[in-house]
């Protein structure tokens, strides 16, 4: 965990804390491809609308196809949905899905959008998005790997758990493309595997566990609970034989708590108590512990630097020895990414041209030993890494040319090819305990001295000071600096941390068969002093010691060896000069490679004799060539270590020469061959040599032919992983398109049964006025039968729709409906034509509704009558009479008021009776109030009013007198809604 993620974390932190309801308290990427739609309904399905969570959808999108995926999703949550924007803020209970044809990162709370690259190499948004999320909001990352093909996400995974993140996977029995959730379960990362629609539920009930959602500062945690840490820290190193005791509080702590909001435990002495019940969580804890995040040229400015300044100088240093041999130690070297980019830096310099002065010397590439010693204490991390197999999703951070060189392709992963796995030496070590390789000419130490306290990383430098060669190089990581021996190495780069080492220095040699003195607990104050006032003390008297066990045992035995489970050489005594022998060739510390064959197969033999009897075994008579002599020697093998230690087994083999036994000179060969013998040899041979050569140009035409194959073969595989990205893009699509058609069958069937219920008659036609759909109540108007759909409509004989033609190209050029009311028969219709729209807002047909309105038309023609029959009565009436409505507008007039007053109807209809324009005064020439005029008093009182003299003045100038009588008139609701006046003359 690097300075800069550090500071991340904690700025993320106080963010979180701070009172602000929209700011999410987690942020959850949920990464998916293939099949990941049904997988994400089930998933937001069973999710409650108020967690307080973001979650950030990262899918494969074709960017040649539009995504309903917003649309889809909104129907199976409550929060609100939408597509990502570039620095768009995340709030709480939302949901931002990636923008086609972009990757997406997230800092500080906000998303980061950026183009997809040309589709030259491999894409992979999932992995883009989830190492940013690590990086953003560290142990609070969570990520979620659904349904899908490939391996996008394993390496995001990574990253994430390297924070101190939390990783969920759909079980492969639930997703229907089985590819990405299997690459990361094989990780051994997830923390739940589990189906989509119940992952929810866990992910609430884990984010609110005490240890998650309210952390203490880790040094509070210690103080609280220190002799729980300390037992937890002696079950673990009982367990593992690894001491967590200097590895630094906070990270330790973290992880711990971690897992015990996993296995939902709050208190430490309850998790202890768990493990003693569980015993796999021990190793569990351990490899959450051990999570390193590493890749193929991982910090690629930092390998740029080493390529330039470092490896060509260790080549030519190394093919100055005799023999000549390159070593290298990776340190932490985790799945072996880091030990296999220096591996192919190194092979890319033995390819190049040798120099003249190699020539000279005929030093060519292949004489150049390169031995890589990659350590981790890790097993599994080992032997994943000494398979050499590692998922497609590598090809992002490796270039064309290096993934083609030195990389074999086989299907959904790439192995790396024999060449570069032989240069590197894969092995279970801890630099904090075990005894260091020598003579090193570069060390490779990134990322790990981050995670140890500066008490060990001392210790830790002081080896790398003793063991690596004067003018040799130390690689670190980014967030390493030097500690105590500044002194002994000069910068090369100090930005990317590669230095060169100037003065060689001393170290305190441990003694594997003596006790240790017992700790204080590692976290103790006086720690840190106890060790550093004990270092000198332990160096002067360790080395002692040492020197006086070797000098006893030196005397007392001829040869006695020390191996391990798998053969390694662990320690010698004796004169082991005379029988070990480094092979030809890459190193190995297998004691069988090491000894004469005659003494490798009775060893081989004892072990297996000794493990399966557990008794010591022993042979005698061994004859064994020494020189020109042959000597014969005992061999005797045994345990040692106890019987009830059931792994990591050590084998003490000791070899004595037979005193009884003198050593025989080896007999001189005596050619009795004759000549014919000799002859009819050398004819064989000649066959032979023939046959060699023959069989050698085969050879070369078959690896001639091979090459094509495989150039032939990384073609087809290149094909074939776009064709694959092609089929991911088409199966997300595929199934849009099909939850779209569900959704249509569903407005379809819905709109047929609106149309049968409402009982009304439509046509729907095309531009051409074919007939595309009609309802069933159109079949009472019209004689309409399912044959006649795509028919014209203008075949039938149809007399009520006679106009229909014109009509309708009316309608399709001016875009404005059309309603008009036809008889047809006795019967009266509503027609309306309506323009039938596309999505591209363009015309393509008529919508045609008719709807019968006889009863309607009926009832209208009968009021008309009524309406009419009443005017020619009040026309005819010898009374004046005016009607107004409530406002005093006049409505009607007959002959007679236009006499009497002497204006035209057509002016007295735009007049109001109590307006001034009319007229209206008392008998003395006085305006009359508004609330005293006749209609005033009729609304008022709501009574006919009786007698009413006014006066009103003529256009012709004459003044008469008025007596007027009026009657209200009433709504349906029985409210005065204006009045009839009836005018009598009463002088002029």
């Amino acid at each position: 965990m690097t300075s800069e993620t550090s500071s991340a974390m904690e700025e993320n932190r106080e963010t979180i804390s701070s009172d602000n309801s929209s700011k999410p308290s987690y942020i959850v990427g949920i990464g998916a491809s293939a099949g990941g739609l049904k997988a994400l309904q089930h998933f937001f399905n069973n999710t409650p609308q108020e967690t307080g969570i973001a979650f950030v959808i990262i899918q494969h999108l074709s960017p040649d196809y539009k995504s309903m995926m917003v649309e889809l999703l909104a129907k199976n949550t409550d929060m609100t949905v939408c597509r990502a924007e570039d620095r768009m803020v995340m709030e709480a209970n939302h949901i931002y899905l990636i923008t086609p044809r972009m990757n997406m990162t997230t800092m500080r709370g906000r998303l980061f959008l950026s183009e997809q690259s040309e589709r030259q190499g491999l894409n992979l948004p999932i992995d883009i998005f989830f190492r940013s999320l690590a990086e953003d909001q560290g142990e609070r990352a969570i990520g979620i790997i659904l349904s899908g093909t490939g391996s996008d996400g394993t390496r995001g995974l990574r990253a994430i758990k390297a924070e101190g993140g939390t990783v969920f996977v759909q079980n492969e029995e639930s997703a229907e493309f089985d590819g990405m959730p299997r690459c990361a379960i094989a990780t051994g990362l997830a923390d739940f595997i589990l189906p989509p629609e119940k992952m929810p539920a866990q992910l609430l009930k884990f984010i609110s566990h005490p240890r998650i959602s309210l952390p203490e500062e880790p040094l509070e945690v210690i103080k609280k609970e220190e002799n729980s840490f300390a037992k937890l820290f002696s079950i673990l190193k009982a367990e593992t034989r690894v001491d967590f005791s200097y590895y630094k509080p906070a990270t330790v702590i973290r992880r711990i708590e971690r897992r015990m909001g996993l296995v939902q435990v709050s208190d430490i002495e309850e998790y202890i108590s768990y493990i003693q019940q569980t015993p796999q969580e021990i190793h569990y804890l351990f490899k959450d512990l051990l999570i390193g995040v590493t890749k193929f040229f991982r910090d690629r400015e930092a390998f740029k630097s080493l390529d330039k300044n470092v490896i060509s100088q260790i080549i030519a240093t190394a093919k100055k020895r005799n023999p000549p041999q390159l070593r290298v130690w990776d340190i932490g070297s985790s799945t072996g990414e880091e030990a296999y980019s220096i591996a192919m830096l190194i092979q890319d310099h033995l390819d190049a041209v040798t120099s003249d002065r190699d020539k000279e010397q005929n030093i060519g590439a292949n004489d150049l030993e390169v031995k890589i010693f990659a350590t981790d204490i890790d097993q599994q991390a080992i032997e994943f890494a000494g398979a050499g197999t590692y998922p497609e999703s590598i090809a992002a951070d490796i270039d064309v040319e290096h993934l083609s060189k030195y990389f074999d392709k086989i299907p959904g992963s790439y192995r790396v090819k024999k060449s570069i796995r032989q240069m590197v030496i894969f092995a279970v070590h801890n630099i904090i305990n075990d005894p260091p390789f020598t003579k090193i000419d570069m060390i490779v130490c990134r990322n790990l001295l981050i995670y140890f306290q500066p008490v060990l990383q001392k210790k830790i430098f002081n080896t790398i000071n003793y063991i690596l060669q004067k003018n040799g190089f130390l690689f670190l990581g980014n967030s390493e600096t030097l500690i105590a021996v500044e002194d002994a190495f000069s910068d090369i780069d100090n930005k990317n941390r590669i230095y060169k080492h100037t003065h060689p220095g001393n170290i305190a040699v441990s003694m594997p068969f003596v006790k240790q003195p017992k700790k204080l607990y590692p976290y103790s104050s006086a720690n840190a002093a106890f060790e550093e006032r004990t270092d000198s003390i332990k160096k002067t008297r360790y080395a002692s010691q040492e020197k006086y066990y070797h000098n006893l045992l030196n005397k007392v035995v001829d040869i006695v060896l020390v191996i391990n489970e798998t053969r390694e050489l662990v320690q010698s005594f004796g004169k082991t000069e005379t029988l070990l022998k480094i092979p030809k060739g890459n190193s190995s510390l297998d004691i069988l490679a090491l000894l004469p064959n005659e003494l490798s197969l009775s060893i081989s033999s004892a072990i297996q004799r000794v493990r399966k009897e557990n008794k010591s075994v022993t042979f005698s008579n061994i004859k064994v060539a020494s020189g020109k002599k042959t000597i014969e020697l005992d061999l005797t093998v045994d345990l040692l270590t106890e019987e009830k230690e059931k792994k990591n087994h050590l084998f003490v083999i000791s070899i004595t020469r037979n005193s009884k036994k003198r050593d025989i000179e080896l007999p001189v060969k005596i050619d009795s061959r004759n000549y014919l013998a000799e002859e009819r040899i050398e004819d064989l041979e000649r066959e032979v040599q023939f046959t060699r050569e023959n069989l050698q140009t085969t050879i070369e035409e078959l690896q001639a032919t091979n090459e094509e194959l495989l150039a032939a073969n990384e073609e087809l595989q290149s094909t074939n992983e776009e064709l694959q990205s092609v089929n991911e893009e088409l199966n997300t699509v595929n199934a849009e398109y099909q939850n779209k058609v569900l959704e249509l069958t569903e407005l379809n069937t819905d709109m047929d049964n609106l149309l049968t219920s409402s009982d009304i008659p439509t046509i729907f036609l095309d531009k051409n006025l074919c007939i595309r759909k009609f309802t069933s109540a159109m079949t009472s108007e019209i004689n309409l039968l399912e044959q006649d759909i795509g028919r014209p409509i203008t075949d039938l004989n149809l007399p009520m729709l006679t106009t229909l033609t014109q009509d309708t190209k009316k309608l399709i050029k001016d875009g404005k409906p059309l309603i008009k009311t036809i008889k047809h028969n006795s019967d009266w219709f509503l027609q309306r034509m309506l323009p039938f729209i596309n999505d591209r807002k363009q015309v393509e047909g008529v919508v045609l509704t008719m709807v019968k309105i006889t009863d309607q038309k009926n009832a209208e023609l009968a009021w008309e009558i009524q309406h009419n029959l009443l005017l020619s009565i009040l026309e005819g009436s010898p009374a004046a009479t005016i009607m107004t409505n409530r406002d005093g507008k006049i409505i009607f007039v007959n002959k007679h008021v236009e006499d009497i007053l002497g204006i035209q109807r057509s002016t007295l209809l735009k007049m109001k009776i109590n307006s001034k324009k009319f007229g209206i005064t008392d008998l003395d020439d006085k305006t009359i109030p508004l609330e005293k005029t006749p209609l005033a008093l009729i609304l008022d009182t709501e009574k006919p009013l009786k007698n009413y003299i006014m006066c009103i003045k003529r256009p012709d100038g004459k003044r008469i007198i008025l007596n007027l009588n009026a009657n209200p008139t009433f709504n349906a609701k029985k409210k005065v809604d204006g009045a009839i006046f009836r005018i009598d003359t009463v002088a002029y």
